[in-house]
């Protein structure tokens, strides 16, 4: 749990750690976006953010050292990237072109 929520607060996400080191909620400007859990996903967890500027997200992620992937535009109609925490779970973070 610690490298989880050191990860999460390194990327900007402010981590409440519940019931010793079991559980954690990761919060944003106020805002909840997922909670964090010892037990393992079988491929790896995912959530998709929404957020207003997402060269902005990318370019402050990748200057802190994390896994980031390339920002593009897709066919899906979305401008997006991926952040991969330690564990394998992904993190996506986009919004509608």
């Amino acid at each position: 749990m610690g490298v989880a929520v050191e990860f999460y607060e390194t990327a900007g996400f402010e981590v409440r750690v519940y019931d010793g080191d079991g559980f954690a909620f990761v919060s944003f400007d106020g805002s909840g976006v997922f909670d964090l859990g010892l037990e393992p996903a079988a491929a790896g967890a995912g959530a998709y953010l929404v957020v207003a500027d997402p060269d902005a997200w990318h370019s402050r992620l990748s200057t802190r050292g994390l896994a980031v992937g390339e920002i593009a535009d897709h066919d899906h109609g979305m401008r997006e990237f991926t952040l991969t925490d330690p564990f394998g779970n992904r993190l996506r973070l986009g919004r509608v072109l």
